[in-house]
């Protein structure tokens, strides 16, 4: 696990080990990696990709992205038992301005997908750096999240918060265009924050988004769920879970078996929950 400490020029890498007298997970700071050379208070986003262990080091890769000049790097970083080294960077190319809001490694593809504020999604090659695709949204549009298809590598789904308030599906394989092959969202729907995250469900492919719904000059905090197999490029509402008090940011799923219940959860700004859904494929 890595934090980053804002405006402080640190990364902290840290030890998570389940707890089994205190029955939780204990974290604790190990390694500390300090500035030198290298611009990491403009860091806003770190995306971990994998480790690989060898004796008495750990070479740890990640994905970091600027705060302010639309840079993505790829970074390897030696943790012994007393630093943590930078070993070497690859910087992706893309199309960015200013700050980037969203990163998310597509291992199976070989790439890695970045959002941010300049209305950019754009696809790099995560070994050369090579810039892939550059999907052009709306020039004041921040994408919010990205999020890769778990059953298609070809597909990722992006969050766009105001003004747009959307979530498009991208397919990489499609080379001849630019658009998203399905946009989900409507004028009574929408996804304001930049820390909103939907996510794909396993076991039946719907997706369920955390958005806000105006009714009556009220706003209600919900999970809109929609099924991208029926529908191109309209906006198709299946269902709607209705949260807690407080705007919802974040869902996922636990791990079940193919067509079995699904613990779903949600964080919103007052609690986290947890629903059992059991989705019928008649």
């Amino acid at each position: 696990m890595v934090g980053h400490a804002p405006k402080t020029g640190r990364l902290f890498f840290m030890d998570v080990n389940w707890s089994a007298d205190r029955g939780r997970f204990a974290t604790t700071p190990v390694r500390e990696w300090t500035e030198e050379g290298y611009s990491i208070r403009d860091i806003a986003v770190v995306c971990g990709i994998d480790s690989r262990s060898v004796s008495d080091y750990t070479l740890m890769s990640m994905f970091t992205g600027g705060l302010t000049d639309g840079s993505v790097f790829r970074r390897i970083f030696d943790i012994s038992e007393s630093e943590a080294a930078i070993v070497t960077e690859v910087k992706m190319a893309n199309n960015h301005h200013g700050r980037i809001s969203a990163l998310c490694h597509i291992e199976a593809m070989g790439s890695v997908v970045s959002g941010g504020a300049s209305g950019k999604v754009c696809v790099s090659d995560h070994l050369t750096g090579k810039r892939l695709q550059t999907y052009d949204l709306a020039s004041d549009c921040t994408v919010a999240s990205i999020v890769s298809c778990p059953y298609n590598t070809g597909l990722f789904m992006a969050s766009c918060c105001e003004p747009t308030n959307e979530l498009l599906v991208f397919d990489t394989r499609d080379k001849c265009t630019d658009a998203p092959v399905l946009r989900f969202g409507k004028d009574d729907i929408a996804i304001t924050s930049r820390y909103n995250r939907p996510a794909w469900n396993m076991d039946n492919g719907l997706i369920f988004a955390p958005a806000q719904r105006f009714d009556h000059n009220s706003k209600v905090a919900v999970v809109e769920v929609w099924d991208p197999r029926f529908t191109k490029s309209c906006a198709t509402t299946m269902s709607t879970v209705h949260g807690d008090e407080g705007d919802i940011f974040s869902v996922d799923f636990t791990n079940s078996a193919r067509g079995g219940r699904s613990e779903m959860i949600t964080a919103s700004e007052l609690s986290i929950g947890f629903s059992s859904l059991s989705i019928s494929n008649h």
